[in-house]
């Protein structure tokens, strides 16, 4: 394969509850029950060109913000992981359309700046559909996209079109299931977790909570194709891998366990053992991310833009207003529109060592991104409900809370837990741009937004 190497928002400073307050006079959308919406919008085909972007002003800080997709049921954005989102030029993203899991799909490369969209390749009814979130990772330092379709891995150059097979299917019906791939900042490889058994992630879980499964993480040298397992792992299962952005030999990894693997409950076992681990290649060395919160189980993880601190948040098993009261046989109404969970954001060194961390008292699903070019968090959901939010975690005032900065609103409700609702926001390197997805009832549409005018 031809391959080209290319190269004043409001502070709030009155923390995290002034934050949840907002989130809380927000208007709610709620997920709509019944069947999902039925989209008659075509699959556009290989090799065609088409611009659909709005723009509009955000609704929560102005800021001129495209819509870059406006059709089909569902347009689905990389997730959240640090470098994987942008080509070199900090303007090009790659992300896939589709309607419903039996149509075709598109692999999409799209200009941020003007909205113009390529199909960089197609899928028809009935054969592997091209998937976000997860399944999509610009590589760094080059104009290539790995993408995970069915158990395979591809690579396409989102210029040039050119394909290749990097990680073939396996030849006999195997069972095993083939995860997320990640370039590493080099952009000389990619790695990827290949689990020894399928498992769903909901059914396994609950039904099946001591199924039994291995993981081995599997390293890819891009020119030759060549291949080797970095870790192993007989007892844990895994989904996410992240390069580092400045060391390639530094990867973080998470470990699912049994009992439980991805619930969390404080009756499974899962729950009391660290996810998040940093893991350098050449040695095999393993650096636990340890919460200093009885809940090990941390949902997401990512490095800062300098690759010298992990994010991770994770659910808390502090006992709510609610509980401690009940405890107490004391009569208690929540505050909170919502009977409310606790939950923890955190920031550590990659050996481990825990710099930051923070209790809140309502979470509200999300994620942990990282901004391009400061040491701030950017959360897609967690302290408040449909807003993009900036954890200032170095500026933190005499009660250890840090500053939140509000940088923007996807309203996106999150309807079943879908990775498509998921807005998993990602900075360019350049750190004008910040996109992200939103599903508003139905459909699921790709938003990138202009962080250069404050």
């Amino acid at each position: 394969m031809k391959r080209r190497q290319a190269l004043k928002s409001t502070l709030i400073t009155t923390g995290a509850a002034m934050l949840t307050s907002l989130s809380a006079k927000a208007s709610k959308i709620e997920a709509i029950s019944g069947p999902r919406a039925i989209n008659s919008d075509p699959i556009p085909n290989k090799g065609e060109e088409f611009n659909e972007s709005v723009v509009f002003p955000d609704e929560a800080t102005m800021r001129s913000t495209r819509q870059i997709t406006t059709k089909r049921m569902f347009n689905v954005k990389p997730t959240y992981h640090i470098n994987a989102g942008f080509a070199p030029d900090n303007k090009h993203i790659v992300f896939a359309t589709y309607n419903n899991d039996e149509s075709g799909s598109a692999l999409v490369r799209a200009n941020v700046e003007t909205g113009d969209c390529l199909v960089l390749d197609d899928t028809k009814p009935g054969e592997a559909r091209f998937g976000g979130g997860g399944s999509i990772a610009m590589i760094p330092k080059t104009n290539l996209v790995a993408i995970k379709i069915g158990q395979e891995i591809r690579l396409y150059d989102i210029f040039s079109g050119e394909m290749e097979l990097l990680v073939p299917p396996p030849k006999s019906k195997s069972v095993l299931k083939l995860s997320s791939p990640i370039g590493t900042i080099d952009g000389k490889s990619i790695v990827y977790p290949l689990n020894d058994t399928s498992y769903s992630w909901r059914t396994d879980t609950h039904l099946d909570p001591f199924k039994q499964t291995g993981v081995s993480f599997i390293q890819v040298d891009i020119k030759s194709g060549k291949s080797e397992i970095i870790f192993r792992d007989d007892d844990a299962r895994s989904n996410h891998v992240l390069a580092n952005p400045e060391d390639p030999d530094l990867l973080i990894i998470d470990r699912d366990w049994p009992e439980g693997f991805s619930a969390v409950r404080r009756e499974y076992q899962n729950a009391h053992k660290t996810r998040v681990w940093v893991l350098k290649i050449s040695t095999g060395e393993l650096f636990e991310i340890e919460p200093e919160n009885s809940c090990k189980f941390a949902w997401h993880a990512n490095w800062n833009y300098t690759g010298e601190y992990v994010y991770y948040h994770g659910p808390s098993f502090d006992p709510t207003p609610e509980e401690i009261a009940k405890n107490q046989r004391i009569s208690y109404k929540s505050p909170y529109k919502v009977n409310p969970r606790q939950h923890y954001i955190g920031v550590a060194k990659p050996n481990g060592d825990r710099v930051w961390e923070g209790h809140f008292p309502m979470l509200t699903y999300g994620h942990c991104g990282a901004h391009s070019k400061e040491n701030v968090m950017i959360i897609d959901n967690l302290i408040t409900d449909g807003y993009l939010v900036g954890v200032h975690w170095e500026k933190r005032n005499s009660d250890n809370i840090p500053f939140f900065e509000l940088m923007g609103k996807h309203n996106s409700h999150y309807p079943s837990n879908t990775q498509p609702s998921h807005a998993h926001s990602q900075m360019s390197n350049d750190g004008k741009w910040l996109i992200y997805n939103s599903m508003i009832f139905d459909p699921a549409h790709v938003y990138a937004m202009d962080m250069s005018r404050k």
